[in-house]
């Protein structure tokens, strides 16, 4: 399995600048008023947490599979469209029948159910983390059932619900992130503050494990490098009983803009050009290959299917 991943996603693992991922991309001042992901989406919540909370299982051979629905998030669509000509992702929006100028989004951890171990894959904004706890509880598991915590990345809204005042929110779990992800985060100065304190629990309790490249974190769950949103951020294959499902994570984070223009950064990008040949090699390879995919943010429960479209282009098909 390591060798397959390593050809397939070979391409993938050029250096990444520190500097270009610290100072953010395209958004200017606003990339570095929202840097903290978690505070701002916790603002921007309010009245929506009663449409989050809800679930939806599914099983990839003998894996249970179940999306949490944590969180609602908005996002100015200018953030879906660095590198664009000035409007262009107002009107792909337009383009299929979609509100233009601000985009609703979900924040969707993954609960996994293998070898008899209760698996969260990121842990919501945390702002409040009564969502996802709900889900949770929705399925009669409760925080101290949760045997291990895998961080994609570093973002706010991946780490937000992961401790709280210096206790672990889910207290006789392990905390796995990468390797790579780690050691930014430790050099990564104000910028990546939030993510240290949220992680600091795990490390000071001796919880704390790193993962890398290929590495099969649980019976038929891979990790697999896919740099350029972060400098570690991770996508996950999930392969058992002859199925298979790619857990994309933040590659895409628009389920029409990101696929139609692959090209176009987000705006919170660390490497808009390394994200954007990572976003090329998992979709090319998605559609080709007939892979189900899951992605954090495209609407609940993200997953579906890619077909090419067009000589650069792609499309989502949902599979609910």
């Amino acid at each position: 399995m390591h060798d397959e991943h390593t050809k397939i996603f070979a391409k993938l693992q050029g250096k990444v600048s520190r500097r270009t991922l610290l100072k953010g991309v395209g958004l200017g001042g606003a990339a570095a008023a929202l840097a903290n992901f978690g505070g701002w989406a916790q603002a921007q919540e309010g009245s929506s947490l009663a449409t989050t909370g809800g679930t939806f299982r599914m099983m990839v051979g003998d894996i249970g599979v179940t999306a949490v629905n944590a969180a609602r998030l908005q996002l100015p669509s200018s953030s879906f469209g660095i590198g664009a000509p000035e409007g262009g992702p107002d009107e792909v929006l337009t383009s299929v029948n979609l509100p233009t100028g601000t985009i609703p989004s979900v924040a969707t951890p993954v609960l996994f159910e293998v070898g008899g171990n209760l698996v969260l894959l990121d842990t919501g904004t945390g702002a409040p983390n009564v969502t996802l706890m709900s889900g949770l509880a929705s399925l009669g598991v409760m925080p101290e059932d949760i045997d291990t915590v895998i961080i994609s990345h570093w973002h706010g809204d991946h780490t937000g619900g992961l401790s709280f005042d210096g206790e672990l929110a889910f207290p006789n779990a392990n905390v796995m992130i990468s390797e790579t992800e780690y050691a930014f985060i430790q050099d990564g100065g104000d910028t990546t503050a939030q993510a240290r304190s949220k992680l600091a629990p795990a490390d000071d309790a001796g919880v704390l494990m790193q993962y890398t490249d290929g590495d099969e974190l649980f019976p038929g769950i891979t990790a697999v490098a896919a740099p350029g949103h972060t400098p570690g951020h991770f996508v996950f294959d999930i392969q058992s009983g002859g199925q298979r499902l790619w857990h994309l994570v933040d590659t895409a984070n628009h389920q029409v803009i990101a696929l139609r223009h692959p090209e176009w950064g987000f705006g919170f990008d660390g490497d808009v050009e390394q994200a954007t040949a990572t976003r090329r090699m998992l979709l090319g390879t998605a559609a080709d290959e007939q892979i189900m995919i899951m992605a954090y943010h495209f609407p609940f429960a993200g997953t579906g299917y890619v077909a090419r479209n067009g000589e650069d282009g792609f499309s989502f098909t949902p599979s609910l």
